[in-house]
Order: C-alpha cells, then sequence, then structure tokens
C-alpha cells in the first residue's frame, strides 16, 4: 500500500463519507494444485457506494477465449515463443474517477482516521473499469493498439515488429519478435512477475 501511495490522510470533514474496509486472505496453487503463496487483500465494502457520489460506469471488459485461441494459433504459424506475466497488486495501479474516502484501517498506524484514496482498492465497484483504463494507455505508450472485436486483444502497431497480447485483468499473455523487449518496457509501468512460456494460464 505504501509502495503504491493508494492513500494519503485526510482531516475529518461532515461532508464526506468514508467507506469501511475489510481483510480478504486466500491461498493461491500452481497447475498441480499445490500451495505457492499466501494472499491479504484490504477490501473496500463496496456495497456501500452511492451511484453519482461514489462511482458512474464501471464497466469492464473481459478478454474472450477465442481471442486467446487467435493468439496461440498466430504465434504458431510464426513461429513464435508466447510468453505469460503477471501484474503484481494490479488494480491498485488504477486511478479512481471520483474523490473516495475509507476509515483508517485496523492495525494501520495512521493518527489520521480518514484516508483520501489515491489509487484504486479492492472492493471499489468501478476498480476493474480504472484498472482496464490505465493498462490500456500504458500498452498504447508501447504501441500495442487493441483490437476492435476484442478491447483485451491487442497487437503491434508497427507491422515490421509483429505482436500480439492478451489481457486478462491482470494477467499478460503475448506472443512476437520482440517479447524480451515487451518484458523490459512493461516492468517500467508496473511491478511485474514473469511467468515465462505458457503452460498453464486462466485455469486451464
Amino acid at each position: 500500500m505504501k509502495t503504491h501511495q493508494v492513500w494519503s490522510s485526510h482531516e475529518q470533514d461532515k461532508s464526506i463519507h468514508p467507506l469501511t474496509t475489510t481483510w480478504v486472505f486466500k491461498r493461491k496453487t500452481d497447475a498441480n494444485g499445490n500451495l505457492t503463496k499466501y494472499k491479504a487483500r484490504l477490501c473496500v465494502r463496496g456495497f456501500n457506494q452511492q451511484e453519482g457520489i461514489d462511482y458512474d460506469d464501471v464497466f469492464s471488459p473481459t478478454g474472450r477465449l477465442a481471442s486467446l485461441r487467435l493468439l496461440l494459433t498466430l504465434a504458431h504459424q510464426h513461429g513464435f515463443q508466447v510468453d505469460q506475466m503477471d501484474i503484481q497488486c494490479a488494480f491498485l495501479n488504477g486511478i479512481p474517477d471520483k474523490p473516495l474516502y475509507i476509515f483508517r484501517p485496523d492495525g494501520y498506524n495512521e493518527v489520521s482516521k480518514i484516508l483520501k484514496v489515491n489509487k484504486s482498492l479492492y472492493g471499489l465497484k468501478q476498480i476493474p473499469r480504472c484498472w482496464h483504463n490505465s493498462l490500456n494507455n500504458d500498452l498504447l505508450q508501447m504501441g500495442l493498439v487493441p483490437t476492435k472485436t476484442d478491447p483485451c486483444l491487442y497487437y503491434s502497431s508497427d507491422h515490421n515488429k509483429p505482436m500480439w497480447l492478451f489481457a486478462h485483468i491482470d494477467d499478460l499473455i503475448f506472443s512476437g519478435c520482440w517479447n524480451e523487449d515487451f518484458k523490459s518496457k512493461i516492468k517500467t509501468f508496473f511491478d511485474m512477475e514473469d511467468l515465462g512460456g505458457v503452460t498453464y494460464a486462466l485455469g486451464i
């Protein structure tokens, strides 16, 4: 939270209505069902948000499985490696589209009882949309353009350097002639985990 500067102290103000939070704990496994890590997330109780005050649009696209199949087919036809990367704490990179505040979480050492939310927190209704917009803007800067049929499937705008990328929330699956260069560039935007060649993705 501190690394991503997710929040900042804010003075008590009767004009705002801070949201409450809760901790959610999860276990993550690999393709063989082996435990790989424990995860703890601080989540906003988004069901208390008020439409028009705390959020407007909430829609966020999800990549189609057919698009992933297309990427794999193109990679096979061109003989390109298919790699996968995971974006760490992805949603914390999104920027809220409305001023949001939370009560100080239990266990957090901060004098102020109210915190202003600077980055999207888990549980917010608009968090998937905020994250997708942030990722999309950064991929555009790297020369990757979303297709008209699937906004989560990207292709390189430079036809001399072909690449295709499939984005599923915080998982990036990509293939092209500049995979290693892409890995270096994307790490300047986000904290990434390089998973290497694809063997297990999206639970399949």
